[in-house]
């Protein structure tokens, strides 16, 4: 059996818990205390087989003492053909340019000076994919994936490769004459087979290291971590549903993920309680963007080539060579669907791909999925072109609380951190405590309503063709889910933005601005500090006694966090709230009591017990109560040490 931190030998096999993290198996004589002794051990950068794994209190064996753990795995054998694809890579881009603008020239639909009805831009918008994709058909060669292909291999290795072989069954011929020179020949050649291989790997690393940016750096992460596999390959199995049954069919499952995937508002219109928001800033009169040829340009210039397509199948690689040709079309285009408040349907339709949350402890759960959404790139452009404009409208009139961290230009994830350690250290500095409430907001990206957001920018006086265009894209939206080689019929959900989308992190901000801005600014002892849907309520007194009965009416007074949660369909998880008191004397921080919140519900009221936490998480960084950060060494030591082991 392995002890409880995991050995040398078990981070180079790369062996994580199967078995649920804090769950006991062991309880101690005569009702003590419960330990976990056993544990189960599974690959962590392998296609999982394991459907659930934890332990079952109700099989408990007489005479024993340790509770049995029930492990159900998948052995079932699913082929699965892999689809040929274009290889973009090789493609000849003067030529593949050349036809695109002599059959764009050519299209009478295209040309129009404008498109005045939704009939002639749709007939437009569908012109533009037909030409797109029949050029691609004739000029990008197609490349069918091997399962030993690599990333880094090229046309010289599969040259040496062939003189490899020759050398080898010279070799072979002549294996009765030691002396003969075909064996110091092959042995030569092979030298330098894997000289060039390793020199091939290495060009094709640094070459990507160049390139990587921003959040890239993640996936380099992954990628240095990951083993050579096709995670998506794996089947869901049968789901539970809510009423204790199974799924049978992929329509039940699509049905099940969906009610996760998009959740229906769970307070009527009826019952919601009002919620007034604290001086909203407004912004002056501010005029719509003008979608030009060179604005367009620049934005199709920023795709990255090489990025998953929709289901269109139009890559990044075709718009990004091509966009002085295609801007002044796709400029007219999204003209006139601002003009007609009209959305085509080719832009509606959204893949999303459902894949399986990492470390999941059963996955017959549809919570133990996520899905990755395929937005049409043509009209993300668009998207990201408003982005871009109503980014600028809001920074410049500051529509955004200040101390909301995510998702803006210029704005960093240590920012919030030094922030919450600078109120910490300033109440400190005066001899005062302050306790931190941690919210955590349960799907907040799907259960964001359109109509309070839209409420939110009209409040703040954002130009009314910016909203009419949120309103559109979040209204017309047909949503299939990818899994187990099926494609589900198309849903329109009742809320939630388009993760994927450039606006999607723009808009959430503005829509729990009012969360944020829940904190009184004439009272400086009490603050809020949000980064996307993470959230953090700080409050500073002479006691803890004090703080808590600060953190408590921010929770329920009028217009308070449970007020702005009820009103913004955006439920708390209760159970994951944390509190943690800070002070320099651990007798403080001991001596604290539990913070009572009392909840309104739509059928009443709920209390909640909070216990006092000696830490918690913000944003990857653990805060201990005396901000010693000795707990996040202690991570970053034992992920160094589990990186560097790997590599060894």
């Amino acid at each position: 059996m392995f002890s409880q931190y995991p050995s040398a030998y078990q981070i180079n096999m790369r062996l994580e818990q199967a078995l649920p993290k804090g769950t006991p198996t062991l309880q101690a004589r005569n009702g003590g205390r419960w330990t976990r002794l056993d544990k189960v051990w599974r690959n962590a950068k392998s296609p999982s087989t394991i459907i659930t794994c934890n332990v079952q209190s109700n099989l408990l064996p007489t005479k024993t003492d340790r509770l049995p753990i029930v492990t159900i795995l998948d052995l079932q054998y699913h082929p699965i053909t892999t689809p040929r694809r274009f290889n973009f890579k090789r493609a000849n881009w003067e030529k593949y340019e050349e036809i695109l603008e002599e059959r764009l020239s050519l299209s009478e639909t295209l040309n129009r000076p404008s498109f005045q009805s939704a009939e002639g831009l749709e007939e437009a918008v569908n012109k533009l994919y037909r030409i797109l994709q029949e050029v691609t058909k004739e000029t990008i060669p197609m490349i069918k994936p091997l399962p030993h292909l690599k990333r880094w291999w090229n046309n010289d290795l599969t040259l040496k490769r062939k003189e490899k072989n020759c050398a080898s069954a010279a070799c072979f011929e002549w294996r009765g004459t030691p002396d003969h020179p075909a064996h110091e020949e092959f042995r030569k050649i092979s030298r330098e087979y894997a000289r060039d291989i390793d020199t091939a790997k290495a060009n094709h690393w640094k070459e990507w290291i160049e390139e990587v940016q921003g959040n890239d750096l993640w996936t380099v992460n992954k990628y240095m971590n990951s083993s050579p596999s096709d995670f998506s390959c794996q089947r869901i199995p049968q789901l539970k549903q809510i009423n204790g049954t199974k799924t049978k069919t992929s329509k039940e499952k699509a049905e099940r993920l969906a009610q996760v995937f998009f959740p229906i508002p769970r307070d009527t219109p009826e019952s919601l309680p009002p919620f007034i928001e604290r001086n909203p800033p407004k912004a002056p009169p501010n005029e719509f963007t003008i979608f030009t040829a060179e604005q367009v340009e620049e934005a199709l210039s920023k795709l990255k080539p090489h990025k998953a397509p929709g289901n269109s199948g139009i890559l990044n690689a075709a718009l990004k060579q091509c966009a002085v040709t295609l801007s002044p079309f796709l400029a007219k285009i999204y003209t006139a669907i601002c003009q007609l408040n009209y959305y085509p349907h080719k832009f509606q339709n959204i893949n999303q791909i459902i894949i399986r949350k990492p470390g999941g402890p059963s996955y017959e759960e549809a919570n133990a999925y996520q899905p990755i959404a395929l937005i049409q790139t043509i009209a993300k452009v668009q998207s990201a072109i408003i982005t871009e404009d109503l980014s600028y409208i809001c920074e410049k009139n500051r529509l955004l609380p200040k101390n909301q961290f995510g998702g803006r230009p210029g704005v960093t994830t240590s920012e919030a951190l030094h922030l919450t350690k600078q109120f910490i250290k300033n109440a400190w500095r005066k001899g005062e405590v302050v306790s931190a409430l941690f919210l955590d907001i349960q799907a907040a990206f799907p259960n964001l309503q359109q109509e309070k957001l839209l409420q939110n920018m009209q409040a703040r006086n954002i130009d009314e063709r910016y909203c009419n265009y949120v309103d559109m894209i979040l209204t017309h939206r047909e949503i299939h889910l990818i899994f187990d080689n099926v494609i589900s019929q198309p849903c329109n959900p009742p809320g939630g933005c388009n993760q994927g989308c450039p606006l999607s992190m723009l808009l959430y901000i503005i829509y729990n601005a009012p969360l944020i801005n829940i904190a009184d600014p004439s009272n400086k002892k009490e603050c809020i500090i949000g980064y996307i849907d993470d959230t953090t309520l700080l409050a500073q007194g002479k006691t803890f006694k004090e703080t808590h009965a600060m953190l408590k009416n921010m929770m329920v007074r009028t217009n308070g966090v449970f007020n702005w949660s009820r009103t913004f369909n955006s439920p708390l998880e209760m159970n994951k709230l944390a509190l943690v008191n800070f002070s320099r004397l651990q007798d403080k921080v001991t001596k604290a009591v539990k913070l009572s919140l009392t909840e309104p519900t739509q059928q009443g009221h709920k209390n909640h017990k909070i216990n006092n936490k000696p830490r918690a998480k913000l944003l990857g960084v653990i805060l201990d109560s005396k901000l010693t950060w000795a707990a996040q060494h202690e991570k970053v030591r034992g992920t160094a040490t589990k990186f560097t082991a790997a590599f060894k």
